[in-house]
């Protein structure tokens, strides 16, 4: 199955062999760290992303002061524009299934991903407007390993403006070390 479509159906087989796969991956690297779900107390765990898990250095990410979205406003007319530009803290791994949107009208067309150092299909979100839903979901889930990089581009469509704001996030989980899970900012 390619990364190249979206659907409004979360595709809840895929994302939890991915949950698997990384809680595997992260029992072998933060070895003798064991994974204690939800709630840690010594170990590693799990939790809906959020924007501070998703630390980026530009000025508009995260929006601390609405912990539940990425705005951008770099979005412009007929070309791509970086929306999140980092490195993955040391101490998690971010699973990143989908997108929700907060806007009314949205004006993503599009965007493309690189993870961990490869260029992922560009995928064409604009469908996803049909669906009358605010959210959508990758047909095929990806992560992002500790230290690696993550950046997503946005591609706006025509007849928007260079400083259109666009509320954003996405839709994943973080599993993470216990410090890094119970940061409260």
């Amino acid at each position: 199955m390619a990364l190249l479509n979206v659907t409004d159906k979360r595709p809840d087989m895929l994302i939890d062999a991915a949950i698997r796969q990384v809680v595997g991956l992260a029992q072998a690297e933060w070895s003798p760290l064991q994974y204690e779900g939800e709630f840690p107390v010594s170990g590693f765990g799990i939790s809906e992303i959020r924007p501070y898990h998703i630390e980026n250095t530009t000025s508009n990410i995260p929006q601390y002061s609405n912990l539940n979205y990425w705005q951008t406003s770099v979005v412009t007319t007929s070309s791509w524009a970086t929306w999140i530009d980092v490195t993955m803290d040391r101490d998690q791994y971010v699973i990143v299934e989908g997108l929700f949107f907060l806007d009314a009208d949205p004006v993503v067309t599009e965007i493309a991903v690189t993870a961990n150092g490869v260029d992922l299909p560009v995928i064409n979100i604009e469908q996803s407007y049909a669906l009358d839903t605010g959210r959508i979901w990758f047909t095929k889930p990806f992560f992002v390993k500790p230290n690696n990089q993550l950046k997503i581009q946005l591609y706006g469509r025509q007849g928007i403006t260079s400083n259109s704001s666009v509320r954003i996030g996405l839709l994943g989980h973080t599993i993470a070390k216990r410090p890094r899970l119970i940061t409260a900012s």
